[in-house]
């Protein structure tokens, strides 16, 4: 941004509320929002980049009643904004909100023309293993689009402020981090799928062979993909995020051709989306397999590792709406 002169304000989430004030103003001069600091009086954003949702920091006083409940009033003021002038948001809440849920993502795909895998999604164990004996080896997968929702220890909003600041407030809990990454269903975990899954639907797909994964990054009308040497190690097989754990992958910037592309911005116009990465898998035939859409995925270090220009598009995208 500095290197198109933009003005830019930046809110980190965990100081969302402790750091700045927010208003909403609807009245006869027609509806309209500003953000105020102790360095900026009155900031009225012509553009918006959303990145991520996440829990600010709260008097250490609040008991968890009155963290949530805080909690809840300042997302629920933060999720009107896109609805009082003409900003450009990327990506709106609302609409951000809709779009994470898997079952639209891949009924929507379906009718755009992509292929999908074949998918249940239930609590049953019955059905799950019914499918499973119906398709042949099968993968699942959390159906919410996030990891466990829990309110964890902010360890960003910690290391920001003083060892006297850090006496006035509370910045969660220190949960250990429960990555839901994607697994292949065997024989052995059918006990415990009686056990949990009643509590906890997941998602049921036949598994694809795979030549490799795709990941599409998409910001407006500019596609970024991505091919990921997912089948090289054996345990990025299933999943090319445990390379998180185990180290990277070859990664290869592609083009994904016309038609693709064109259905690609189709999914992206159904689902009121400027931005989001997409999870493909290329089959051993070379046909592309839809998976999933992120509406605030992980990119840059697909850039870091390709030097494909993403971080630039994003800006730009954000200057061009003034």
């Amino acid at each position: 941004m500095k290197d198109f002169d933009a003005e830019v304000l930046r809110v980190d989430y965990e100081f969302a509320a402790s750091s700045h004030l927010w208003t909403a103003n609807i009245g006869q001069g027609g509806p309209s929002f500003r953000i105020e600091n102790k360095e900026i009086a009155d900031f009225q954003p012509t553009s918006v980049w959303m990145r991520r949702w996440g829990f600010p920091i709260y008097p250490s006083s609040f008991d968890e009643v009155s963290t949530m409940l805080a909690f809840s009033e300042l997302s629920s003021l933060l999720s009107g904004l896109p609805h009082l002038d003409d900003c450009f948001w990327l990506n709106r809440p609302d609409r951000e909100k809709i779009a994470s849920n898997k079952v639209l993502q891949l009924t929507t795909a379906q009718s755009i023309g992509f292929v999908v895998p074949p998918t249940v999604i239930t609590n049953s164990a019955l059905e799950a293993l019914a499918f499973s004996k119906n398709v042949g080896r099968t993968i699942f997968k959390a159906v919410s689009a996030s990891q466990v929702p829990l309110r964890r220890f902010n360890q960003a909003a910690f290391n920001a402020l003083s060892p006297t600041e850090r006496s006035k407030f509370d910045f969660g809990f220190k949960y250990e981090t429960e990555y839901m990454y994607t697994r292949e269903l065997t024989e052995d975990m059918t006990g415990s799928l009686y056990e949990t899954l009643r509590w906890s639907p997941a998602i049921f797909q036949k598994r694809i062979e795979k030549r490799s994964d795709i990941r599409v990054t998409v910001v407006g009308r500019k596609i970024f993909a991505c091919s990921i040497d997912s089948q090289s190690r054996e345990d990025t097989k299933t999943d090319f995020r445990f390379m998180n754990v185990s180290g990277l992958l070859p990664h290869v910037a592609v083009e994904l051709g016309d038609r693709v592309n064109d259905m690609v911005f189709s999914l992206m116009d159904r689902l009121g989306l400027h931005f989001g990465c997409i999870d493909f898998v290329e089959d051993t035939k070379g046909d592309l397999v839809f998976l999933e859409i992120n509406p605030s995925g992980q990119w840059l270090w697909i850039e870091q590792l390709t030097g494909i220009a993403i971080s630039k598009a994003i800006a730009l995208a954000l200057v061009e709406a003034d």
